[in-house]
């Protein structure tokens, strides 16, 4: 579904997330619409969770993040990714880069932390995947 919530933040009319901040609102309306009733809530609060998970594919396998799997997502226009989770084990790193006909997707995580890598979301972009893993003393 990472598409489909892509989609739904950056879409320029209401529904929308995008559409909230090209209004110049800096928090959530109570509506999905142009002027809702009320402007005081957390504006990326539910997406947030989403960009760990879905964008960066941060993914707890095991109680503390202990181990993790990693199946990152890079929509179509986006070339650049860098997400840095600090969990009670340790900190997790993801950074993607998309250039050419290829995707440089580097993972690191603390010493404590057993990575897992999932490229499937990523091969759907059609480009040489090169992975790289190492850990953050």
């Amino acid at each position: 579904m990472n598409e489909l919530v892509c989609r739904f933040i950056l879409r320029t009319e209401h529904p929308s997330y995008y559409a909230f901040v090209l209004d110049g609102e800096t928090t959530l309306g109570e509506y999905w619409e142009h002027n809702p009733r009320s402007h005081c809530h957390d504006m990326m609060g539910h997406i947030i969770e989403w960009y760990y998970n879905g964008l960066a594919g941060i993914q707890p396998l095991a109680p503390g993040f202990a181990a993790v799997r990693v199946k990152p997502y890079l929509p179509d226009g986006m070339e650049n990714l860098s997400c840095t989770y600090r969990s009670v084990s340790g900190p997790i790193h993801v950074e993607l880069r998309s250039a050419g006909n290829e995707i440089l997707l580097n993972v690191s995580a603390g010493p404590a932390i057993t990575i897992e890598v999932d490229t499937t979301e990523l091969k759907e972009r059609g480009k040489t995947i090169t992975v790289r893993k190492e850990v953050i003393q």
